[in-house]
């Protein structure tokens, strides 16, 4: 393991700590996928913040409340030394507190015995789910959060990566992520996926990958799990036009991170007044209201009578139905 402190002098294939990778051990400031999507979502100037290595005073926030999602991350991972199990129902004795505090200085997942079950029983599930998916049977069986640090070949500026398992030494061009959410089902999953730019995930990572290793049409599976029982997982990869709509963004993300490493301006947002459009559900109730509009003028109706018409339960206006004076 490298130490926080150090660097690495060229590309290749490392096993870092993950508080090394976050502090960059590049030989120069480089881009990770966290800060690239910074970058395409918010500005290059928040992009600048929240990099450990332009940024001084940037510090890494890292919650300290139970997360079974990210506890069960580390262990299937990176196995039964990534946390510290605390003999404890609760942290309110001080050597519950003691022991906590202790783990997280060495940088521990601490867990109480019963959180400490919940994850063992959803990293076993996950694990014989696997064996038989004829899809995924190998995730997580090879080379296992290893940081791949590469410069870019066409824009000179350097890359990191940390998959969360990859062919051994880049024998193959399928890479596996692993994520946890509260319903993996295929019918809504994949929204999510898009709204937190996981496709942009995938061709920043295969760009390293098919850099360092000299292979081409590097892709990622995602297996996603669910952290309630009985903790069920789905596997997904992005369809070919969610590949190619990624690789075009993730190449402008490069090259503005390029153009701003080279220049040393990191601007904030674009310098234009923004023109807000009207979004579809606007769109909607404005030709609702237009239909409305028109059916009271054909029927000789005000448009209150209409409205209250509308939404008039059955058998209003009959008789013994409820009136208004």
């Amino acid at each position: 393991m490298f130490e926080a402190t150090e660097r690495v002098s060229e590309p290749g294939c490392y096993t870092i700590s993950a508080p090394s990778y976050h502090k960059d051990p590049a030989p120069s400031p480089s881009l990770s996928r966290s800060v690239l999507t910074t970058l395409l979502t918010r500005s290059p100037y928040h992009a600048y913040l929240e990099h450990p290595r332009l940024n001084r005073g940037h510090e890494r926030t890292t919650k300290t409340e139970f997360d079974i999602g990210t506890a069960a991350h580390a262990l299937l991972i990176e196995g039964e030394s990534s946390f510290i199990e605390i003999d404890a129902a609760d942290y309110r004795t001080t050597a519950a507190k003691r022991a906590r505090d202790d783990a997280y200085a060495n940088v521990k997942t601490p867990l109480l015995s019963s959180q400490a079950d919940r994850v063992r029983a959803m990293v076993k599930a996950a694990r014989a789910q696997l064996r038989h998916h004829p899809d995924a049977d190998e995730a997580f069986r090879r080379w296992r959060e290893r940081t791949l640090i590469v410069q870019d070949p066409q824009h000179k500026v350097w890359l990191r990566a940390r998959p969360d398992d990859m062919p051994v030494t880049g024998d193959g061009n399928l890479l596996f992520d692993y994520k946890t959410t509260t319903n993996a089902s295929p019918d809504v999953w994949w929204r999510r996926a898009f709204d937190h730019h996981l496709h942009w995930q995938e061709a920043f990572y295969c760009r390293v990958y098919e850099a360092l290793f000299e292979v081409d049409q590097a892709y990622m599976r995602f297996v996603v799990q669910e952290t309630t029982p009985p903790y069920a997982l789905a596997v997904f990869e992005f369809h070919p036009a969610a590949r190619e709509i990624a690789r075009i963004e993730v190449e402008e993300g490069i090259r503005r991170w390029a153009w701003c490493v080279i220049k040393g301006h990191w601007g904030g947002y674009t310098a234009r007044v923004h023109t807000m459009e009207p979004p579809p559900w606007i769109l909607r109730q404005y030709e609702d209201s237009v239909v409305r509009r028109q059916y009271a003028e054909d029927h000789h109706k005000e448009l209150l009578d209409l409205a209250i018409e509308m939404q008039a339960p059955p058998g209003f206006g009959e008789t013994g139905a409820i009136t208004w004076e």
